[in-house]
């Protein structure tokens, strides 16, 4: 069952790399994995990396359910975020040239580049709904856990709240990207006076922070 469970992960990443036609099936296959038990600690330490990347990318199809697996994995045990963290540290060298192509610089407290790819991934695809609330739903579980301090910090530094205030402003009342927005800023900026002011100035409601 390992080995196949192994090989189904391996086909599943090998497919969200390749992009093109079989990218979207691929991601879902990706998002469902990482809804099973026995599959959860092999994708963090082989995954990250390539869902990571796949944010980056022009395909929402398949940037959706890569966002999710991703939160998913994010909210797993603490030796399964070390997992993710130790592999995706590799990445890191390969996205800095894209970071650094949108005026960011890879930060040590965000190892694997993920903060910059939310960021990249809710400006390409700010107008799909779907898109936006798993990139809040992933940014929630990200400012919360162990080292939450250091990644809220990073998420300032990556421009997170700004971005995630502009994708808001394009919806209205209570849909699921508005109240995952909403949900993401309170994570990231709860019971810190200093990241509730900056994120005023950034153009975050002041309401979303209640």
């Amino acid at each position: 069952a390992e080995v196949v469970a192994a090989t189904s992960i391996d086909e599943a990443l090998e497919g969200v790399r390749a992009g093109g036609e079989g990218s979207e099936a691929a991601a879902r296959s990706v998002l469902r994995l990482s809804g099973e038990p026995s599959c959860c600690g092999a994708l963090a330490v082989r995954g990250l990396p390539a869902l990571v990347e796949c944010l980056r990318s022009g395909d929402v199809q398949a940037a959706r359910p890569c966002a999710k697996a991703l939160a998913r994995l994010c909210a797993g045990a603490a030796e399964r975020q070390d997992a993710a963290l130790a592999a995706g540290a590799l990445a890191s060298i390969t996205l800095a040239s894209a970071q650094q192509s949108c005026g960011r610089v890879t930060s040590h407290t965000d190892p694997t580049g993920t903060l910059g790819a939310v960021v990249d991934c809710l400006a390409a695809h700010g107008g799909d709904p779907s898109a936006v609330a798993a990139c809040g739903l992933l940014l929630q579980h990200l400012a919360t856990g162990v080292g939450a301090a250091a990644r809220r910090a990073a998420a300032m530094e990556a421009g997170v709240l700004p971005a995630v205030a502009a994708v808001a402003r394009r919806w209205d009342g209570d849909c699921a990207a508005i109240l995952a927005c909403r949900a993401a800023v309170r994570s990231l900026t709860r019971d810190s006076a200093a990241l509730q002011s900056a994120a005023r100035t950034q153009g975050v409601p002041a309401q979303w922070l209640l």
